[in-house]
C-alpha cells in the first residue's frame, strides 16, 4: 500500500527539499555550488533565518564538516554538489562517513533527464545513462535517484529514516538538474510519521542479559571493551555505571576513546597498534571480554594475530553490536547479542542490581596495576623531553595541559594520530574524533570546523601535519593557550623531530611481510 498523505499542492523539486529540511529542523546545509545546484539553492534563498547556507571551497571540505557534526551532534546535515567531479571529490567524504558509521545526506546533480545517455557535459554514461550511484553505492546505506520532483517527497523522509535508526551511514540522492525546477503535486512528510516514531534501540532477550553477567561474574580476568558504538549510542553514562557497578576494567578502541575519562581507575585506555600498554597487556590475559560495538579490524587487533592484542578463543568473547553483520565476523563468539549498545547496557545495569551480582577481582586488578605502572614509567620522560627537534609526544602533552578538560581533538591521519591516542588524554565523552576505517586524510584539518560549528563554544583543536611556527618546547603551551583565547582558528606550525617512532605496544601486519614485534612489552599467545 502506498502512503498517501493529505493536503496537496504543486511545488518544485527544489522548494519540496527546502520544505523538508524546514520540518527536521535542519540549522545549516553545506556545499559547493555549480550549475548542478544552482537550481536547488533558489529554494533556500528566504529560508537563511532557520537555515544557514555554509560554504567550503572544495567539495571533499563539505562532506567531511557535515560528517563531524553528525559525530558531535548525532544530527544529519545535507550537503549539496554540482555534477562530475563534484560528487567525485565528495565521495572520500561520504566513504570517511559510511567506514565510521557516521551520517550526512549527500545531494549530486546530474545531467537533465532530456540529455540522459547523450554524453552530455559531466554524464557518466558509458555503462548505463546517469551512472553515478554505481560508484558511490559501496559507501552509503542507500541511493536514491530522483526522476520527478514528486519522488523527492518519498526520497527525503526515508533517507532522514535510514541515517537516523540502527548503524549510522550516510544516504545519498541524486537529482537531475531540471528535475529541481520540475513541479509535483505533492505534500511534504512530517519527520514524526517515517523516522522519529520507530522504537530501534532493541535490547537482548532476559535470559542472554543473565547469561552475560553470570559469565562475567565467574571470570577471574574479565575486561569491557568498549568501541565506537558506545559513542554512537550515547552510551557513555551507562558504561560508566556498569563497569563501576561489576569493577570490571574498561579497554576501548581507537574510535571508542573519550567514551570513559581516561583518568578513571577502571580506564586502561586504548588497545590496538599503537594501543597502551595497560589495555594491550589486560587484554591479552583476560579470560572473558564483552565487547561493545566494535568490530576488531587490522589496526585494532594487530592484524589479528594471536598474543599481540588479543587471544581469541582461549579468551572468550561476548559481542554486542546494532549490526548482525559485524558479530562474529573475525572471531568466533562465545555469546552475540544483536542490539543497541545503550539498551543492553541499561538491561544489563538492571539485572545486576537487582541481583546483586558482582565478581571478586581483586587479583587481576593488581596484575593491571603492575601494568600501569611500566607503561607510566616509560612514557612520561618523554613528555616532558626538551629535545630539539620538538618530541611529538611533548607537543601532545603541552597542548592536553593548556586546552580545556572538554576540548575536542580531531588528529588527521598519519603518524600524528597514534600520537594523539597515546598522549592525548580524555575525560569528557565524545571529544575525541578521528578518520578510522577509511582514515580519510584531511578529515580532521576540516572536520574540527565542523565541530566548531556543532559547538561554537568549546574549544576545537586539530593535530595534524601542517601550520605557523613553534621550534622549542618552551613555546608550546603559550602558543596554544594564546590561540585558544583569541577564539579564532588558529594555524600553530610545530617543528618536531620526524624521525621519533611511535611505540608498538602490538603489531601491524601487511602481508606478505611478517608482523613486527612489540618495541614495548611482549606477545603472549594463550
Amino acid at each position: 500500500m502506498i502512503y498517501k498523505p493529505d493536503k496537496v499542492s504543486k511545488m518544485k523539486g527544489a522548494d519540496i527539499i527546502a520544505e523538508y529540511m524546514m520540518k527536521e529542523k535542519i540549522p545549516y546545509m553545506i556545499g559547493y555550488a555549480g550549475h548542478g545546484a544552482i537550481g536547488m539553492l533558489d529554494s533556500f534563498f528566504n529560508k537563511q533565518d532557520d537555515i544557514k547556507i555554509v560554504w567550503p571551497r572544495i567539495e571533499t571540505a563539505c562532506g567531511f564538516m557535515a560528517d563531524a557534526y553528525f559525530r558531535v551532534t548525532k544530527q544529519p546535515l545535507p550537503v549539496y554538489v554540482s555534477t562530475g567531479p563534484g560528487p567525485a571529490l565528495s565521495t572520500c567524504a561520504v566513504a570517511n562517513a559510511f567506514y565510521d558509521s557516521s551520517a550526512f545526506l549527500q545531494f549530486t546533480g546530474q545531467a537533465p533527464l532530456s540529455q540522459f545517455d547523450t554524453g552530455a557535459l559531466q554524464e557518466q554514461y558509458r555503462y548505463h545513462q546517469a551512472d553515478f550511484s554505481t560508484a558511490i553505492q559501496p559507501y552509503v546505506k542507500q541511493s536514491y535517484q530522483a526522476v520527478t520532483a514528486g519522488q523527492l517527497s518519498s526520497f527525503l523522509p526515508k533517507a532522514f529514516k535510514l541515517m537516523k535508526t540502527g548503524r549510522p551511514g550516510p544516504v545519498h540522492i541524486e537529482v537531475p538538474y531540471d528535475v529541481y525546477q520540475l513541479e509535483a503535486e505533492t505534500v511534504i512528510a512530517d519527520p514524526i510519521d517515517w523516522s522519529d516514531s520507530i522504537a530501534w534501540r532493541t535490547g537482548a532477550e532476559e535470559r542472554v542479559v543473565g547469561s552475560i553477567l553470570q559469565k562475567l561474574k565467574d571470570a577471574k580476568r574479565p575486561l569491557i571493551l568498549a568501541g565506537g558504538g558506545v559513542n554512537h549510542s550515547s552510551a557513555q553514562e551507562e558504561l560508566r555505571i556498569f563497569a563501576e557497578a561489576m569493577n570490571i576494567p574498561v579497554i576501548t578502541s581507537l574510535m571508542g576513546k573519550s567514551s570513559l575519562p581516561e583518568s578513571h581507575p577502571l580506564c586502561l585506555g586504548v588497545n590496538g597498534t599503537w594501543g597502551h600498554y595497560p589495555a594491550v597487556e589486560a587484554a591479552r590475559n583476560a579470560d572473558v571480554i564483552l565487547a561493545l560495538g566494535c568490530r576488531f579490524n587490522d589496526l585494532h587487533t594487530a592484524t589479528w594475530q594471536p598474543g599481540f592484542a588479543y587471544n581469541f578463543p582461549v579468551t572468550k568473547l561476548i559481542q554486542v553490536d546494532i549490526d548482525a553483520t559485524e558479530i562474529a565476523r573475525n572471531y568466533p563468539v562465545d555469546v552475540g547479542v544483536v542490539g543497541d549498545i545503550r539498551t543492553v547496557l541499561t538491561q544489563l545495569i538492571e539485572m545486576a542490581k537487582e541481583k546483586k551480582v558482582q565478581g571478586d577481582y581483586t587479583v587481576w586488578h593488581q596484575e593491571i596495576a603492575g601494568f600501569r605502572k611500566e607503561w607510566g614509567d616509560f612514557v612520561t620522560p618523554f613528555g616532558q623531553s626538551d629535545a630539539d627537534p620538538i618530541d611529538p609526544r611533548r607537543l601532545i602533552t603541552e597542548i592536553r595541559k593548556v586546552a580545556p578538560k572538554d576540548a575536542i581533538m580531531f588528529s588527521d591521519v598519519g603518524n600524528n594520530q597514534p600520537w594523539v591516542e597515546q598522549y592525548w588524554t580524555t575525560e569528557t565523552p565524545n571529544t575525541h574524533f578521528t578518520a578510522g576505517g577509511f582514515a580519510a586524510m584531511g578529515f580532521g584539518v576540516v572536520g574540527v570546523l565542523g565541530a566548531k560549528l556543532a559547538r561554537p563554544e568549546t574549544t576545537c583543536i586539530n593535530v595534524c601535519g601542517d601550520g605557523v611556527t613553534i621550534t622549542k618546547p618552551g613555546d608550546i603551551a603559550g602558543a596554544v593557550e594564546n590561540a585558544i583565547k583569541s577564539g579564532r582558528p588558529t594555524v600553530i606550525d610545530v617543528k618536531i623531530d620526524r624521525d621519533i617512532t611511535v611505540p608498538l605496544t602490538t603489531t601491524w601486519q601487511m602481508p606478505p611481510i611478517p608482523p613486527a614485534l612489540p618495541t614495548f612489552g611482549k606477545i603472549k599467545v594463550r
